[in-house]
């Protein structure tokens, strides 16, 4: 039922245009600047959840000090903070490892039925 709810909440978020897939995130130094100037290259001006393939340091560093924005190993999503924030911003590798730990939305359908 969690991985119902999960996929329910994504699907409505790609209908009400709020998912952003990026190629890469990258932070070089791990400075609170670099990831603000990534916030406003995106025109990600409200709350915002950041959902990596990896915990990358670097980025959770670059963001700790931001309060709009939230940041989480695509194995550690929840609907709770899907629906929470304003826009979800997924790394382009974040989303195969998001099929292969929680399969694909059919399986999830199937899953609840």
């Amino acid at each position: 039922m969690k991985r119902v709810a999960l996929f329910s909440a994504l699907s409505q978020k790609l209908r009400d245009d709020e998912i952003v897939v990026i190629d890469n995130l990258a932070v070089e130094n791990g400075k609170t600047k670099e990831m603000v100037a990534f916030l406003k290259a995106l025109n990600l001006d409200k709350t915002v959840l950041l959902v990596m393939a990896n915990g990358d340091e670097k980025v959770r560093r670059a963001s700790g000090n931001i309060q709009k924005l939230q940041t989480m190993p695509v194995e550690l999503l929840n609907c709770y903070d899907v629906v929470k924030n304003a826009k979800v911003v997924f790394a382009k590798e974040a989303i195969e490892k998001l099929q292969e730990t929680y399969g694909s939305p059919e399986t999830a359908q199937e899953v609840a039925e």
